[in-house]
């Protein structure tokens, strides 16, 4: 009879929580592209426009967005996803910081890190980067050269 109960129990707590588990809404919010993706409360798209890292910022700004902020190893494999291999600019700098220390743009510090071996590699790169089809994170000067687009974020 215990196990009964107990069997009995996991099926209504499981089917609560699937009650309560999120389900993507079926478009973007008004405002956010037709094509961005969703995750995890959040909208993405990636733009293959070729920016330094300030006119990526702007960009996602004009469209009342962010350029993209990645706070944990789920966001981040998603982000690996959505780059597919190429340089892309994410939303942190280390350009007004007295200590090098990198910063998102929403102003969070980076409780997760990525960094590729060796990197941040310092000097006069100050700007976050995805590159490599690992997905690891490198600092990039500001026009560099191999950087093809960005990836806005919106809330969702």
């Amino acid at each position: 009879m215990r196990i009964l109960f107990s069997v009995a129990l996991l099926l209504v707590a499981f089917d609560c929580h699937s009650a309560f588990a999120e389900t993507p809404p079926a478009k973007p919010p008004l405002g956010v592209p037709d094509d961005a993706q969703y995750f995890n409360h959040h909208w993405y798209r990636v733009y293959l426009d070729k920016a330094n890292w300030r006119q990526a910022k702007g960009r996602c700004e004009d469209q009342h967005g962010q350029l993209v902020v990645i706070p944990d190893a789920a966001t981040q494999d998603f982000v690996r996803k959505l780059a597919d291999g190429r340089q892309l600019w994410l939303g942190a700098t280390n350009e007004h910081s007295q200590h090098g220390k990198y910063k998102w743009v929403d102003g969070t510090d980076l409780t997760f890190q990525a960094w590729d071996h060796g990197q941040p590699s310092g000097g006069n790169e100050h700007y976050l980067e995805i590159w490599k089809k690992d997905g690891s994170w490198n600092d990039g000067v500001l026009n560099d050269a191999y950087v093809v687009g960005y990836i806005c974020q919106w809330k969702g």
